[in-house]
């Protein structure tokens, strides 16, 4: 993954509340619909924004990041494992990072609400990264 998005990425943990509504609803069409931008970007959906897009038998999930512009800079793929009530479990294709113990990380995409998300990494415990919001 890009440094300056990862780092971006890791500066705006901010713990969004795990405990809050989790939605029951469709992830696929919600996620895959739409361009997506973090909650506290100045610039929200006016500068650097991404699209979520997922493979026909739903195996795969594609993150697309584009600038200010609108020209993609950036994918990455992304291997579910499983979906389980408004949480996807996935495996980043090409991780290096590890946790405490020598894991690979992996990754949880939590569906708020048809307008919102957050990451976890499994590590993290109830932590979750700052909400993602749809772009009106």
């Amino acid at each position: 993954m890009n440094k300056k998005l990862m780092v971006l990425f890791l500066l705006f943990l901010m713990g969004c509340d795990s405990r809050s509504q989790i939605y029951q609803g469709d992830p696929y069409e919600v996620l895959g619909n739409g361009k997506w931008d973090f909650e506290s970007n100045e610039a929200f959906c006016k500068g650097q924004f991404h699209r979520l897009s997922f493979s026909e038998d739903k195996s795969e999930m594609l993150i697309a990041f584009y600038d200010e512009k609108s020209q993609l800079v950036q994918k990455n793929t992304y291997t579910i494992l499983k979906y389980d009530g408004g949480i996807l479990y996935m495996d980043l294709n090409g991780e290096t990072r590890k946790d405490e113990t020598g894991k690979l990380v992996s990754w949880a995409l939590l569906v708020n609400n048809e307008k919102q998300y957050c990451w976890r990494r499994h590590d993290w415990g109830e932590a979750c990264t700052g909400a993602f919001l749809k772009c009106k």
